[in-house]
């Protein structure tokens, strides 16, 4: 089904599609940081860079996008966001959770026109003292596919 009452023709694929994560916890402070997602699930035309950790599409068109954090939170926790960036700049989507004393997961996600110059990037901040991100590829990550249109 592509949403405009007709069926997507089989055959047709929903890549370049890519799910990066980290397997080890990341301190995060008060300034938003570039999450060094460090490990892939999968990646099909490889259009994420594991040193940039960046996702740069190879086919233009329209995207779907996601990130998530879980904080490791055991005491005061005044706000936890995350944003998906793209071209270093323009926050395209945004996420945050206040005042918690437990773990939260803040997650955000978006629908986007791009071209295949275009890059994305996941970050995250903490609005008090630094927390830790916690490690897993389910705690950190980012994930994103071309929709079919």
């Amino acid at each position: 089904w592509r949403g405009d009452a007709t069926w997507v023709a089989a055959g047709e694929s929903m890549t370049p599609a890519f799910y990066a994560g980290r397997q080890t916890a990341a301190t995060l402070g008060t300034s938003y940081t570039v999450m060094s997602l460090t490990s892939e699930r999968f990646d099909t035309d490889g259009c994420f860079d594991l040193t940039t950790f960046r996702f740069t599409p190879a086919v233009a068109g329209t995207y779907f996008l996601a990130g998530g954090i879980t904080w490791n939170v055991s005491s005061d926790f005044d706000k936890g966001e995350i944003a998906i960036y793209e071209n270093g700049t323009d926050v395209v989507a945004y996420g945050s959770w206040p005042n918690r004393d437990k773990n939260i997961m803040v997650c955000s996600t978006i629908i986007n026109d791009v071209d295949t110059d275009d890059y994305f990037d996941l970050r995250a901040k903490n609005n008090d003292t630094n927390h830790a991100a916690l490690g897993g590829m389910d705690k950190q990550f980012f994930y994103g596919f071309r929709i079919i249109t």
